[in-house]
């Protein structure tokens, strides 16, 4: 898909902050799905992986 770039010189990214962030981050996910604390479960299921989504009448496969 095309994307409109446009230059922004007064754009700013803070790169140590960002990392620091995103590190926090993945710590978070990591420590929940250690823990179990991470009801995968229940994010599977609006995504369409869970296997009762497959089994839906009337929709096409890959649809759920």
């Amino acid at each position: 898909m095309p994307v409109d770039w446009v230059d922004d010189p007064d754009s700013t990214v803070h790169i140590v902050s960002t990392a620091t962030d995103d590190l926090k981050g993945v710590w978070r996910v990591g420590r929940a799905l250690a823990t179990g604390s991470l009801p995968l479960d229940r994010l599977a299921r609006p995504f369409g992986d869970d296997p009762r989504d497959r089994e839906l009448t009337g929709v096409p496969g890959g649809l759920a």
